[in-house]
């Protein structure tokens, strides 16, 4: 007699899932897409997942989100198609995006170079000079610019106003003759220096 397919098996024991050519389960999470799919490398900012199959374990334990092998924080999963999490820090460049979940047997999906991280430069101040006295109205030029860095000159926390991503305008204090260096910070982490 030629035996029964795995899918009859299974529907005679009462298993109620998908079998795959072989009697593979078709349990394993997939990722359709990440937005919003950049972040600072400083992290921090909230995404959402789209996929299928998304779950909670039985104990109630979230998947496991990897962005650039990285575990992102507060996983949440809204629903069987749907995650949120946190990013977490990383290197500036191009990552994958991972959802791992299963105790014992674990099942995972990628999404190959789902998410860029990026790090914000500086290019340019205009004016270059000003008043030792201090007063000078200075436009800073960069790129991946955001609203709440601070910008140093020499060390020195300045007023500043966050213009757009390439621009911040800020005021000098009074200062010895003589170059300095410009910083730009998220926090307590420098970003860029010119």
């Amino acid at each position: 007699n030629a035996m029964p397919h795995p899918k009859t098996i299974a529907g005679r024991l009462g298993i109620r899932r998908f079998l795959r050519p072989g009697g593979i389960p078709e349990t394993a999470p997939l990722i359709y897409s990440i937005s919003p799919a950049t972040d600072r490398v400083s992290g921090g900012g909230a995404v959402t997942i789209t996929g299928a199959r998304f779950r909670y374990e039985t104990d109630g334990t979230a998947p496991i989100v990897l962005i650039g092998a990285e575990p992102a924080t507060s996983v949440v999963v809204v629903n069987s198609k749907t995650i949120t999490a946190v990013v977490p820090p990383n290197d500036a460049g191009v990552v994958d995006v991972i959802v791992q979940q299963g105790q014992g047997f674990v099942q995972e999906a990628i999404l190959v170079g789902g998410f860029t991280y990026y790090e914000a430069m500086l290019l340019e101040v205009d004016p270059r000079s000003g008043p030792f006295s201090g007063g000078q109205r200075v436009t800073v030029i960069g790129v991946n610019l955001f609203a709440g860095m601070t910008v140093k000159f020499d060390g020195v926390s300045l007023t500043s106003t966050f213009i757009d991503e390439q621009h911040y305008s800020v005021e000098t204090v009074a200062h010895a003759t003589g170059f300095v260096d410009v910083t730009i910070w998220d926090g307590g982490t420098l970003h860029a220096t010119l």
